[in-house]
């Protein structure tokens, strides 16, 4: 059928707290490899998810990734 299987290689575990953003912070220090690879983050749409998200995203552009959809990171046409 030409499905991939996507998963991601970076959980921020943001499910584990409901009011604290340090551990999603912490979570991209810990899984920063020094290296370009490709990161596919998992986070969750929670109230502190998006309190965390300004800091997230500043932390990535900083260290020069760029935001893209998973048609454009597959380099595949949608499925949809």
């Amino acid at each position: 059928m030409g499905y991939e299987v996507v998963n991601w290689n970076l959980d921020t575990n943001d499910w584990r707290s409901a009011y604290d953003t340090t551990p999603i912070i912490d979570s991209l220090y810990s899984g920063d490899t020094g290296s370009m690879d490709s990161k596919i983050v998992l986070m969750h749409d929670r109230p502190v998810t998006v309190q965390a998200l300004e800091s997230v995203i500043k932390f990535y552009k900083k260290k020069g990734y760029e935001f893209v959809n998973m048609e454009r990171c597959l380099g595949v046409k949608g499925y949809f």
